[in-house]
C-alpha cells in the first residue's frame, strides 16, 4: 500500500507468491487499494501509531488519512 519513500504496491499473493507483478495501479483494483487504505489509516488513528503525522508525505498519499473517517 502507501509507502511515502517508494513506490506504493498490491499483490495476488496466491497468483503471484514471489511478488513480481505489481497490481497497484490497475485501474479495476481501485476500490481493493482504497479499502485498504482506509483500514490501514483507521488502524493507524485508533492506535495512536506515528504514521499518522503532519509530514508533507503523508499528506500526498493517495488516499489520505481523512479516508478513515468516510
Amino acid at each position: 500500500m502507501f509507502n511515502a519513500f517508494d513506490y506504493d504496491e498490491l499483490y495476488d499473493l496466491q497468483a503471484d507468491p514471489n511478488e513480481t507483478v505489481n497490481l497497484i495501479n490497475r485501474p479495476e483494483l481501485q476500490p481493493v487499494v482504497r479499502d485498504f487504505c482506509r483500514k490501514m489509516w483507521k488502524f493507524a488513528r485508533e492506535n495512536s501509531d506515528v504514521i499518522v503525522n503532519p509530514y508533507i508525505m503523508t499528506a500526498l498519499a493517495p488516499y489520505g488519512p481523512g479516508i478513515a473517517f468516510d
